[in-house]
């Protein structure tokens, strides 16, 4: 009796183990699947907000500041801040490039301001020294004929002096 019992009792014990080796292997697989189907979410919402930021990052480093970011896809966590922080990055990028753009465009129309008062200068100079030459020349010429008329001055009252002289 004791003996089938302990028979049966085996019996049953072994049925149970295989039952439960067998629950054991489908709650596995079923844990298995669900970490393997966490993983894919998870990995898609991390890396397709990443990509965009980098895709968006590389085009900033290439001289592209048009393109712009899908903020509703991204979303508000560490990824939506590192989006929110780039996008930043590019408006004071496009910002600091419009005023430099504006500081040339300045220095381009004071340089050519510059070049025109220079170029005025320089015509003034040159028909100021014209001027002056042509005062310079008659200057001498004024001196010649006032030595000139000096000279008949005063060989005119010499000559006056004689004729007084002799009457």
């Amino acid at each position: 009796i004791l003996n089938d019992a302990m028979l049966t009792n085996r019996a049953t014990i072994l049925s149970e183990i295989e039952g439960l080796e067998l629950k054991n292997l489908v709650s596995n697989a079923l844990a298995l699947a669900v970490m393997l189907i966490v993983t894919i979410i998870l990995t898609k919402a991390i890396c397709g907000p990443l990509k965009a930021v980098a895709t968006l990052a590389n085009d900033i480093a290439d001289g592209d500041l048009s393109q712009k970011l899908d903020r509703n896809a991204i979303g508000k966590d560490e990824l939506g801040q590192l989006a929110e922080s780039v996008e930043s990055m590019q408006n004071n990028l496009k910002s600091l490039i419009e005023q430099v753009a504006s500081a040339v465009s300045q220095v381009n129309q004071s340089a050519g301001e510059v070049n025109m008062i220079s170029k005025q200068s320089a015509d003034g100079m040159q028909h100021q020294q014209q001027e002056t030459g042509q005062v310079s020349s008659a200057m001498t010429e004024m001196e010649y004929v006032i030595h000139d008329l000096s000279k008949n001055t005063a060989n005119s009252a010499k000559e006056k002096k004689k004729e007084k002289k002799t009457n």
